[in-house]
């Protein structure tokens, strides 16, 4: 039964690597089987100096994640020269100069040019993509903070000017006017302050919008 289980896992790891290998893309759950079965036949397979040796040990799993690619982009820059100590395992050390020396630095051949060219495409399609969405998520908070900024300001300016303006306009009044003409000017004021614009919608806009 066991000896069934393992060709089993032997049969299905070998035809994602032949898909991967073809080009084609696996899927989460087909990625997430090859990353484990890579890890589970490296346990197995990987010879025994390896384990003693000064080296580290390293996954198809754990490189991909280090270098922040797919695990099928590991499968094709092997095919170009990363060496691997064993069936999927590989020297990290040797990886990282491999890397350094094709990918980060330059590369001798037409397949290394286009592997690395194609690494740091995608690297800079991600941090676009990163730069975009911040902007995206920042300017409309500065764009929100500008304009109650501005309202506040006229509100300023007009409290501050109501010592000067009010006295003519309330002289020779009875009290009754008088609070009513200071309401008035107070709620000039707010309406200003709360007037349907971009960020500030009235309740009549929002009964619309709601229906």
């Amino acid at each position: 039964m066991r000896n069934l289980l393992e060709a089993g896992k032997k049969k299905f790891y070998a035809n994602l690597i032949e898909k991967i290998n073809s080009k084609k893309t696996l899927n989460a759950n087909e990625r997430k089987q090859y990353d484990e079965l890579a890890e589970y036949f490296a346990e197995k397979e990987a010879p025994p100096d390896l384990q003693q040796s000064k080296s580290i040990p390293t996954t198809t799993s754990q490189l991909a994640t280090l270098f922040q690619v797919t695990s099928a982009t590991i499968a094709n820059w092997v095919k170009i020269g990363m060496p691997k100590a064993a069936h999927g395992r590989y020297d990290l050390f040797q990886a990282m100069n491999w890397w350094m020396e094709t990918i980060n630095k330059g590369a001798d051949n037409e397949m290394t040019t286009d592997a690395r060219d194609r690494y740091w495409n995608a690297k800079a399609e991600e941090a676009e993509i990163k730069v975009a969405e911040i902007k995206k998520e920042l300017m409309p908070k500065l764009e929100i903070l500008g304009e109650w900024g501005r309202r506040i300001g006229v509100v300023r300016q007009t409290l501050l000017s109501l010592p000067i303006a009010l006295p003519p306009v309330l002289e020779g009044k009875d009290p009754r006017t008088m609070r009513d003409l200071i309401r008035a000017e107070a709620v000039k004021i707010l309406e200003e302050y709360c007037r349907e614009g971009k960020f500030c919608a009235t309740k009549k806009a929002k009964k619309k919008g709601a229906r």
